[in-house]
């Protein structure tokens, strides 16, 4: 079984959430599962199986997805600015956010529940009048309508950005 580089098992600091992550092969397809206690019903929606392609780097039916993030990256430069969107269904939004070492985050809280996961880089992370250091591979649960952004960028950072519509 492939490592995704996603954490097997993370305990979010920020509202005692359990985040479980694991890679089942079924029928010779391997399916990632998301489970939170407040995002199940909609990571569930991002059951993913994938097999390995390796002459295509994006895959796309209406039952799921294959994404490779390095193509999101280079479509995310040619189309300028820190964010991408590449997932966008009715009760899930993700994207990938880049931020350089020493930028400013100008994010404004967001209507819906958000979970980011530092593929790359540290830095600090403002929520809700509090500060906390991030770094590759911390995954953060923040509520809707709550003030956060990143901070003091030390390492340059790529981050994958969940969206819930569940309330």
């Amino acid at each position: 079984m492939a490592n995704l580089g996603f954490p097997a098992f993370v305990h979010n600091f920020l509202s005692d959430t359990i985040v479980y992550s694991s890679t089942m092969n079924l029928n010779g397809m391997n399916k990632r599962a998301f489970l939170t206690t407040s995002f199940g019903a909609a990571l569930l929606n991002l059951l993913v199986p994938f097999k390995s392609f390796s002459s295509s780097r994006r895959t796309q039916t209406t039952n799921w997805s294959r994404i490779n993030i390095a193509q999101v990256n280079e479509d995310r430069i040619k189309r300028g600015g820190p964010y991408l969107s590449f997932i966008n269904r009715e009760s899930l939004k993700t994207g990938l956010y880049v931020l350089p070492k020493n930028s400013e985050d100008k994010q404004n809280p967001h209507e819906l529940d958000e979970v980011y996961y530092i593929i790359e880089g540290n830095s600090k992370f403002f929520v809700d009048g509090e500060v906390t250091e991030v770094r590759e591979g911390d995954v953060i649960y923040v509520k809707s309508a709550i003030e956060h952004r990143f901070v003091d960028i030390e390492k340059d950072l790529k981050i994958l950005v969940f969206f819930s519509e569940m309330r």
